[in-house]
C-alpha cells in the first residue's frame, strides 16, 4: 500500500486513481497521520454496509430509502411542476 501526504495526493490525483483501478491502494495521511484511503471500488466491497446515520435526518439518512420507488424519476417531475406552478412562492429555477 502507497502512502501519500493529502497534498501530493491532491497533486497526483489521476496517477493514483489509475493505481486504484489496478488494485494498489493508497492511504493519504495528513500531518503524518491516516485520514483516507483510496481503492478500488471492488476492493472497498469488503468493508461492510454504509454507516447508519447518528441521529435522525440528515442526507446520510436518505441511503437506500428509494430504491424500492421504480417511479422515482416521474414522480419527482410531477412535483416538481406543481412546486413551479404553486402560487404562494416563486418558481424554482433549476437551470433549465
Amino acid at each position: 500500500m502507497n502512502r501519500r501526504s493529502a497534498a501530493d495526493a491532491k497533486r497526483d490525483f489521476s496517477e493514483l486513481v489509475r493505481a486504484a483501478e489496478r488494485g494498489q491502494s493508497t492511504l493519504i495521511l495528513r500531518h503524518g497521520k491516516p485520514v483516507a484511503l483510496l481503492t478500488s471500488y471492488a476492493e472497498d466491497r469488503t468493508t461492510g454496509p454504509l454507516p447508519h446515520p447518528t441521529r435522525p435526518g440528515g442526507l446520510l439518512s436518505l441511503v437506500g430509502l428509494f430504491t424500492d420507488w421504480p417511479s422515482i424519476d416521474d414522480d419527482m417531475t410531477q412535483i416538481v411542476e406543481a412546486r413551479q406552478d404553486a402560487s404562494d412562492r416563486e418558481p424554482v429555477d433549476l437551470g433549465s
